[in-house]
C-alpha cells in the first residue's frame, strides 16, 4: 500500500461530495475507485498526451491537464451506449466497452467496430458481443459479401474447453452439433421473422465452433437498419435452448 496526501481546492471537493452523497459513501471512497479504475484508459491518456505533446506546445501539469480534460470530455460517448443499450439491453447486462475501431472491415461488413465482453454481472450465456455499424462502402472495392449499410452483430457463447471437460469432450461437441442441427431451422427462422418483422433486408445464421480446445456457439445477424437486431435475451434464449436440447446445461455450467 502507498500513501500519498494531496490538496483539493473547495469546488473539486464539493463535486466529490456530491457524487459521494449520490453513492451514500465518503469522498475519500470516490477517490479511491476513481484512481483504481485509472488502468482502464492509461494507454489512452499516454497516447493522447503524446499526441498534444507534438502538436501543441504544451508540457508537464499544463499538458496532464489539458489530456485529461479532453479523455475524460469523451464520456459524451456513454450516450450512444444508452442509445445502443435501448435497442440491444446489453449495457444494463453489466457488459463493458472492450474495444473500439472506428473504421474497420470485418467479415460482416466495414464501419464502426464495438466489442463487448460480459462480466461476472452479466447473468448471460453470452461472452462475447460484437456490433458493426455499417456504412456506405464501394462494393467493387470491398466485393459482394459486404453490406454497405444497417448493421451487423457477432454473439459468441463458450459452452466448454477441452482442458476442463477431457474426455467428455468431444461427447459434448458431438452433442451440441446434433442439437443445433435439430434447432438450426427453428432458431434461425425465430430470428429472422424478429429481423423481417421491422427490417427490408436482414439474415441470420448459428454455428459451432472449435479453436485451440475450445467449444462456442456463434450466432451472426445482419439488418439494414440497426433497430432491427434482436435484443441480448432474445439471442440468450436461443443459446439456452440449444444447451438444453443438448442436455449439457449442468455439464458445462457446472
Amino acid at each position: 500500500m502507498v500513501r500519498e496526501l494531496i490538496e483539493l481546492d473547495k469546488d473539486t471537493h464539493d463535486v466529490l461530495q456530491d457524487i459521494a452523497k449520490f453513492f451514500g459513501v465518503k469522498v475519500k471512497d470516490v477517490l479511491e475507485i476513481y484512481v483504481s479504475n485509472l488502468w482502464f484508459i492509461k494507454q489512452i491518456i499516454k497516447d493522447e498526451g503524446e499526441f498534444l505533446k507534438t502538436h501543441l506546445k504544451l508540457r508537464g501539469k499544463g499538458l496532464l491537464d489539458f489530456t485529461f480534460s479532453r479523455v475524460l470530455s469523451l464520456t459524451g460517448f456513454q450516450v450512444l451506449l444508452r442509445r445502443l443499450d435501448e435497442i440491444l439491453g446489453i449495457w444494463r447486462k453489466g457488459f463493458t466497452l472492450e474495444y473500439v475501431s472506428w473504421y474497420e472491415k470485418t467479415p460482416y461488413m466495414q464501419g464502426i467496430v464495438l466489442d463487448f465482453a460480459a462480466t461476472r454481472l452479466s447473468r448471460t450465456l453470452i461472452n462475447d458481443f460484437e456490433l458493426t455499424i455499417g456504412i456506405e462502402v464501394d462494393f467493387e472495392e470491398v466485393g459482394p459479401s459486404f453490406y454497405g449499410r444497417g448493421a451487423a452483430l457477432h454473439v459468441s457463447s463458450i459452452v466448454g474447453f477441452q482442458e476442463d471437460l477431457g474426455e467428455n469432450y468431444n461427447i459434448v461437441k458431438t452433442k451440441l452439433e446434433k442439437s443445433i442441427e435439430s434447432l438450426r431451422t427453428d432458431i434461425i427462422g425465430d430470428l429472422e421473422t424478429y429481423i423481417l418483422d421491422q427490417c427490408d433486408v436482414g439474415g441470420a445464421s448459428i454455428e459451432l465452433e472449435e479453436f485451440d480446445g475450445e467449444l462456442s456457439i456463434h450466432i451472426d445477424m445482419f439488418v439494414d437498419d440497426i433497430t432491427c437486431l434482436p435484443r441480448i435475451d432474445i439471442i440468450d434464449k436461443a443459446i439456452a435452448k440449444i444447451i438444453r436440447r443438448a442436455g449439457l446445461r449442468n455439464l458445462i455450467r457446472g
